[in-house]
């Protein structure tokens, strides 16, 4: 009977916001995608302070904005990832499904940090399905955020955690999955 008092309030409730205020559903829907959004953010946040409290990244101030820049040791882990040894980023033995996509949007100007950067993605295991967007199967949060800090990318460049992409079996099979 509970349940039944509950359901009846919950959809008097929603009818009524509807009639009352036909946006408001349109809200709603806005505010989650808002806390997804600062999900997100928080990740690379979190991402961000774990390299710095490991000595790998530190922070700067320069005309007012504040960038990360690799320390020396932060250097020394980036090429023990993708130097002479080519790709040795940890890899789970299971994949959890999820795919890893860098995407970036580097002016012309800066040519040779998009050049070196496409070069570093593909040394640490990346594979390309389009001139910037890149994508990996496992965890690899920390070096994209070295990676970042390393050429002083900033927001040029996007890391994204996806369930699905389309027409994903070539890239299932290059991965070996």
């Amino acid at each position: 009977m509970s349940s039944a008092v509950l359901t009846t309030l919950y959809i008097g409730g929603v009818v009524s916001m509807a009639v009352l205020a036909p946006n408001a559903l349109q809200v709603l829907g806005q505010i989650e995608k808002e806390k997804k959004r600062h999900r997100r953010e928080r990740g690379v946040r979190d991402a961000t302070i774990r390299l710095a409290k490991k000595g790998l990244i530190a922070f700067e101030e320069r005309k007012g904005k504040r960038y990360m820049r690799l320390t020396p040791q932060g250097k020394r882990y980036i090429e023990t990832l993708y130097g002479k040894g080519g790709q040795n980023l940890k890899r789970n033995k299971k994949w959890d499904g999820q795919w890893r996509v860098v995407i970036f949007d580097i002016p012309e100007k800066y040519r040779r940090k998009r050049d070196a950067l496409r070069y570093a993605l593909k040394r640490v295991g990346f594979t390309s399905i389009q001139k910037s967007v890149w994508v990996y199967p496992h965890e690899c949060e920390e070096v994209v955020t070295l990676l970042k800090a390393d050429q002083y990318l900033g927001k040029s460049v996007l890391f994204m955690v996806v369930k699905h992409i389309e027409y994903d079996m070539p890239l299932r099979k290059h991965f070996g999955f």
